[in-house]
């Protein structure tokens, strides 16, 4: 994978890194929050799982999709008519 170029000893050099080496640990739990939204699982479940205290820290984590909010427009709509 290719980042962007960035400055390297005065030069704009463009430098590859394998994409195990981008994902940390704040990655992973960010991935495994939101997938685990998606499908409906109890935030009050997530956060005794994550860890998380606060509800403000634990939503800076959650990241809903374009496709994600479509489908909660549909199943939320779709029982009203």
């Amino acid at each position: 994978m290719f980042l962007p170029c960035r400055l390297l000893g005065g030069k704009e050099r463009e430098h590859s890194e394998p994409k195990y080496k981008l994902i940390t640990n704040h990655t992973a739990r960010k991935t495994f929050i939101t997938n685990s939204i998606m499908p409906g699982m109890n935030t009050k479940t997530i956060k005794e799982i994550t860890g998380h205290k606060k509800d403000s820290v634990f939503h800076k984590y959650v990241k809903n999709s374009e496709e994600c909010n479509k489908l909660e427009m549909v199943r939320t709509w779709d029982i009203i008519q």
